[in-house]
């Protein structure tokens, strides 16, 4: 008897069907896979929540589409539970059918998600508890649906055109209840601490604007004289079936507004977050300090094609939190590759940060002293430097006799830069002082007595243009690499810093490194690298000192594979399960359309209407419900995106990070609602002017019938 009944009604039973295996499936995978992957399941309620209204509006027509079955049955004496079992007994059989399927294939999809997390799953309670209950839930739905709908007069049971009755109190309390509890979620997602509550908040919220678009329907007033405006007024005014299928409608594209806006706008953190944490396509460490960095960088790359040194000072102050940077070469090196994140700004502030060039680089293993004359026994050549390792070292050469005289410059190999050059001594005169290629001093002569300095590195600027992050109290002194204090200006601003996140300051390295003596034991010195640097190049890097390179994809990895990234990906799963809820109940109303819509066509072409008219009224109405979805998921849309996504952690991984950057998206937005829009007409308007074509006027005792 109940296969009979499901083949008679086939279709209304396959739509029943399909959203119990897309709500139990959906369900039961998110919940596998929220648990595997240590994210929040609550994301799996918004789904359970719009089956069970969309199973309830199904189970509500299919029981009506039975109602001279029920109503005969009725005639014979059937009442009570017996008669609700006889009017919802298909409806049961097909929903334990298509839960019971979807359970497994929600099995299968969660162990598939999970495996892509490169994590193990195993069939839990809790996703046993869940198809449970979907089951449990979905069978008081379809029971107490098919007891309200069979408790109405014979005379609405038999009717062909059902007209729009006033609901019951209980309906009423639940559509009010479902909007007073999207206000409330707001709230309380807002001020609560539960996590779960900003998690189901957006599916209330959008389930709550399809209501308040339902009851707007209800005012639809009598509009125009042409055909196609008289009957889709007429329609929304009298017909309940139109309203109750926008509600679902709209607050699917409500809440796939709400999810891709809050998915992308997560995607560009993610990518901003991993780029800024990352500092570059490549970071090759470098234990000796700032100097060895920047040292290893023109070593390697002397042309500033592929590399740039830098030099990452974190403190848990963020007045105290800079970043050194070789300016030069920021925009061939990093220029492309922080384009569109929060750092992206600084690149047109480069030049005006690097206005003074870098400390003098000698790159030698012995420092060379042409000595032209000697008034005394012994002069010496003193040259303070700072090593390639990082600390002060000296050089002596001793002057005893003219030419050219050499004494050993240890630690310079790579490079290093000298601090002050310093005669004493007898006396003696000199040519020229060189280490390597650099010349340190032309001709002089040094009478003797007091030592005389020669050549004394100052520090440049006697201040250094500096860009800060916004909000950064930051004074006029700045501790340099070394620890001590140098004179700022700043000349700009930058939403963020690499290596540093959200707070920090921006600085030429080269300016800075002009007369320091060391690098603070906090600090990170790296070169940055090209994603297509030569392997050569690299080599060399590793050559004058440099760890084990890092790269952005690891970092990108590390986020990618956060609670929060994974619930990300779990809430589009979520979205896209509505949106096939949606178009599964769409559809199913279209295709129960058939008779009703074929009686209509059949009537109108009895009242001398051409069929062509009737076309044109049929799309006029399609183009009337598309321009309804279209509207009140745009306004409903733009009102509670920005709303329900502040107090969502869509985000997490790095503490310092720049903060998500929430707002409409408008072309997300108008993707997504005029994409359901567009849906929704094509298939309204398939499926009305079908009728329109296939309908004789014998339909009208078909009906009767």
């Amino acid at each position: 008897m109940l296969l009979r009944a499901v083949r008679a009604r086939l279709l209304p039973s396959l739509a029943t069907l399909a959203l119990a295996l897309v709500v139990s499936g959906g369900s039961v995978a998110v919940v596998g896979a929220s648990r595997a992957g240590h994210t929040p399941g609550a994301v799996a309620a918004m789904l359970a929540l719009y089956g069970a209204v969309a199973l309830a509006e199904q189970a509500a027509r299919s029981v009506v589409e039975r109602s001279k079955d029920v109503a005969l049955a009725r005639l014979r004496g059937l009442h009570g539970l017996r008669l609700v079992l006889f009017a919802a007994g298909p409806l049961l059989a097909v929903t334990l059918v298509g839960i019971a399927v979807g359970s497994v294939a929600g099995t299968w999809l969660a162990r598939r998600i999970v495996h892509g997390w490169s994590l193990t799953y195993a069939l839990g309670a809790r996703e046993v508890v869940v198809a449970v209950a979907i089951l449990l839930g979905a069978w008081a739905t379809v029971m107490l649906v098919s007891a309200a709908v069979i408790r109405r007069p014979l005379v609405d049971a038999l009717s062909v055109n059902p007209r729009r009755r006033g609901s019951s109190w209980f309906t009423t309390f639940l559509e009010l209840l479902v909007v007073v509890g999207a206000c409330l979620a707001v709230y309380e997602a807002h001020h609560s601490e539960r996590d779960w509550v900003p998690t189901i908040a957006p599916a209330v919220v959008a389930l709550a604007a399809g209501q308040i678009v339902m009851w707007l329907l209800l005012l639809t007033p009598r509009v125009g004289q042409r055909l196609g405006a008289a009957l889709t007024s007429r329609r929304l005014r009298r017909d309940p079936d139109p309203g109750s299928v926008l509600r679902v409608v709209v607050a699917a594209a409500v809440l796939l507004a709400v999810t891709l806006t809050g998915s992308r706008a997560a995607a560009e953190w993610r990518n901003d977050a991993a780029r800024l944490r990352a500092g570059g396509p490549l970071v090759v460490p470098f234990s000796a300090g700032g100097l060895r960095a920047y040292a290893a960088e023109h070593d390697a790359d002397p042309q500033g094609h592929w590399l740039m040194a830098a030099v990452a000072v974190n403190d848990l102050e963020p007045a105290r939190r800079r970043l050194f940077v070789d300016t030069h070469r920021w925009d061939a090196v990093v220029g492309g590759y922080v384009a569109g994140t929060s750092a992206g700004s600084a690149t047109g502030e480069m030049a005006t940060l690097g206005r003074s060039p870098g400390p003098p680089l000698m790159r030698a293993t012995s420092l060379r002293v042409d000595v032209t004359t000697v008034a005394g026994q012994l002069g010496v050549v003193t040259l303070r430097y700072l090593s390639d390792q990082g600390f002060l070292r000296t050089a002596k050469v001793r002057v005893d006799h003219t030419g050219t005289l050499s004494g050993d410059l240890p630690a310079c190999a790579v490079g290093c830069t000298p601090v002050r050059l310093i005669l004493g001594g007898s006396g003696f005169g000199i040519g020229s002082v060189s280490a390597g290629s650099v010349r340190l001093t032309g001709s002089t002569t040094y009478d003797g007595g007091r030592p005389q300095t020669v050549l004394q590195v100052d520090q440049g600027l006697s201040e250094i243009p500096v860009l800060t992050t916004p909000g950064l109290r930051l004074s006029t002194e700045i501790d340099a690499l070394d620890g001590t204090s140098r004179a700022v200006q700043v000349v700009g601003q930058v939403r963020g810093v690499p290596f540093l996140g959200r707070a920090g300051s921006l600085l030429d390295l080269g300016q800075v490194l002009k007369g320091t003596v060391g690098t603070v034991a906090g600090a990170r010195a790296v070169v940055v690298a090209r994603a297509d640097t030569p392997a050569s190049v690299l080599a060399q890097l590793k050559q004058d000192g440099g760890g084990p390179t890092s790269r952005y994809g690891a970092v990108a990895t590390r986020l990618d594979q956060t609670p929060q990234a994974r619930a990300d990906r779990l809430a589009l799963l979520v979205a896209l399960g509505v949106a096939l809820v949606a178009l599964t109940h769409l559809v199913a109303w279209l295709l129960g359309q058939a008779d009703r819509r074929r009686a209509e066509v059949a009537g109108l072409r009895s009242a001398g209407i051409r069929p062509g008219s009737v076309r044109r009224a049929y799309l006029v109405e399609s183009a009337t419900l598309a321009v309804v979805v279209l509207l009140a998921a745009a306004i409903a849309a733009v009102a509670t995106t920005v709303p329900l996504l502040r107090p969502m952690g869509l985000v997490g991984g790095w503490a310092d990070a720049p903060a998500v950057r929430l707002g409409i998206r408008p072309v997300t937005l108008i993707l997504v609602v005029l994409g359901v829009a567009l849906v929704t007409a094509g298939l309204c308007a398939v499926t009305f002017t079908r009728f329109g074509r296939l309908a004789r006027p014998s339909a009208l005792r078909a009906a009767d019938r």
